[in-house]
């Protein structure tokens, strides 16, 4: 057996950024990143808002290769409206160069098999076992027991499309059919002959159409250019939680300690993982250079805090899901986005006070009040 420091199992986004965090706070901590996979990442495109992150969070992602934008556009049959609030992404091809790049060969391994984990170390395919003072389970969203979601589900397309005209991303074109339920398509113009577009849908189900998506988007893009090449793909399926017992996603008696979405380090409303993933990693770096562990009671503790603070988002997602005839669920996107920018960021960031909270639920209400009431009290899923 192998005995190391700190054991990272997983070497997506939150697992990444974990290791890199650690090791450059703690830079004689031993240290090793397990990946199932050949690179980390997988096969994945984050994106964030400039405001959705401190300074020290944004520092922690220098060096990733990113597109940056100074605003975005979103689009709506009734409102269009461009902001003035920063926008990067990055690719997962990005993130494993910078991971290699922050970490020493031997601080990491691909095509690692793991087997079973537990608060002591894993064993991997082969029976090799590997020990530590500190394991952290960061393997992504293995179950989601205990939660009652709706679905945001997509297919993302890195297209060629010939002058196509885009300056800026518009991160949500609502003006197409709705049938089903909430539906857009999101557009990064990644170079002047090139997209990133992605069909999007928010519904009661996590089944994807792949095909269906795929046809869509390049029907979409044809609107705007001559659709060439396809040079990338990615799909995806994220929860929108619109309740469920935290006791129940994550046992009080669970001693191994997760991160990321499998510690249920996500935004309730939006699905996106990556500011709880940086502000986690931070965190749990400072924690270990203070002499403390960051185990299980004390990530459990930061879950249970976050469930709480989340509280109203799954409010939104109940009026969303329970409230809204599916056609009709763009209506609540588009009456959101007539309020302030500032309000908007701290909604994207997951850091709304209460005078927030009331001026979005002011005005003309998108759904009718009747049905808006039967859902807070707990009505069925409108299907």
């Amino acid at each position: 057996m192998r005995d190391i420091e700190f054991l990272i199992v997983g070497g997506g986004l939150a697992g990444a950024l974990c290791a890199v965090a650690l090791k450059r706070l703690n830079p004689d901590v031993s240290l090793l990143l397990l990946e199932q996979g050949e690179r980390f990442g997988g096969n994945h495109r984050w994106s964030y808002f400039d405001s959705d992150l401190d300074t020290s969070a944004h520092a922690l992602l220098e060096g990733i290769e990113k597109h940056h934008w100074p605003l975005y556009e979103v689009r709506f049959p009734a409102r269009r409206r461009i902001l003035a609030t920063g926008y990067s992404t990055f690719t997962s091809t990005a993130l494993d160069r910078w991971v290699r790049t922050n970490l020493a060969e031997h601080e990491y391994r691909l095509f690692a098999q793991v087997r079973s984990v537990s608060p002591a170390g894993v064993k991997l395919e082969g029976s090799e076992l590997l020990g530590a003072a500190q394991v952290i389970d960061a393997r992504g969203p293995l179950t989601s027991e205990g939660l009652e979601a709706g679905w945001q589900k997509f297919v993302g397309i890195e297209l060629e499309v010939a002058g196509h005209g885009f300056t800026h991303p518009v991160i949500m074109d609502a003006c197409v059919d709705q049938t089903g339920g909430y539906r857009f398509f999101y557009v990064l113009p990644l170079g002047p002959d090139c997209l990133f577009i992605e069909d999007t849908y928010f519904n009661e189900s996590p089944q994807l159409d792949v095909p269906a998506l795929r046809q869509g988007i390049r029907e979409y893009a044809s609107r705007y250019g001559r659709v060439g090449a396809e040079l990338a793909a990615e799909t995806g399926v994220l929860p929108i939680v619109i309740s469920g017992t935290p006791d129940v996603f994550w046992p009080p008696a669970d001693a191994i300690a997760r991160i990321g979405m499998h510690g249920g380090f996500f935004h309730h409303a939006t699905g996106y993982s990556l500011p709880c993933a940086v502000t986690t990693a931070l965190e749990l770096a400072h924690v270990w250079a203070s002499g403390k562990r960051p185990d299980a009671e004390w990530l459990r503790a930061r879950f249970v805090k976050h469930w709480d603070e989340q509280s109203y988002f799954r409010l939104l997602n109940t009026l969303l899901f329970r409230a809204a005839p599916p056609a009709e669920r763009y209506r609540i996107f588009e009456h959101f986005y007539r309020l302030p920018e500032s309000l908007i960021a701290r909604f994207y960031r997951g850091k709304l006070n209460w005078r927030d909270r009331l001026r979005i639920m002011s005005g003309k209400p998108p759904v009718p009040i009747g049905s808006a009431v039967t859902a807070i009290l707990g009505g069925h899923l409108t299907k």
